[in-house]
């Protein structure tokens, strides 16, 4: 079997069908890697939807915040305490509870991780980690976008 020659790498420079030079990085090429990842980890439309129906009330989005932490920090344990006892409906359980409190405020990656962890509950003591950092940036993320700052909600 022969294996595709790529011709064009070898044509002199200039040359009418030479490839044109790869463009240089944006300046703006971190903000689209930086969006990417807030894509990934919260739905951004989903959020400034819960925005919109709270009228960009930052004390009401910071209470939403804050009991996001106290039941994640309470099911992320429940979930370790059951993957360590082997107690399977209890992580199922503990997982469903945090994926719909996820859900609610668009964290999109932990709502994910959680929905693994209740698919497979076996696999919960190594999705743990995921389930841990997950929540500590969609934390840090919501808390800087509903900070005091002078910066508006929306994107």
């Amino acid at each position: 079997m022969r294996h595709p020659v790529n011709w064009a790498a070898s044509w002199p420079t200039g040359h009418p069908r030479t490839p044109p030079p790869k463009p240089a990085l944006s300046a703006m090429e971190p903000h689209w890697r930086q969006r990417m990842h807030a894509e990934d980890l919260i739905d951004l439309n989903y959020l400034a939807e819960v925005e919109e129906e709270c009228e960009h009330d930052r004390e009401l989005l910071r209470e939403y915040l804050d009991l996001l932490r106290a039941m994640a920090e309470q099911e992320r344990a429940a979930i370790e305490h059951g993957a360590s006892s082997g107690d399977r409906p209890s992580v199922v359980a503990a997982a469903h509870r945090l994926k719909g409190g996820a859900a609610n405020v668009a964290c999109r990656r932990l709502s994910r991780a959680c929905a693994a962890i209740e698919a497979n509950p076996a696999s919960a003591a190594a999705m743990l980690p995921e389930v841990s950092q997950a929540l500590a940036e969609s934390l840090r993320f919501l808390e800087q976008r509903w900070s005091d700052g002078d910066q508006a909600i929306t994107d």
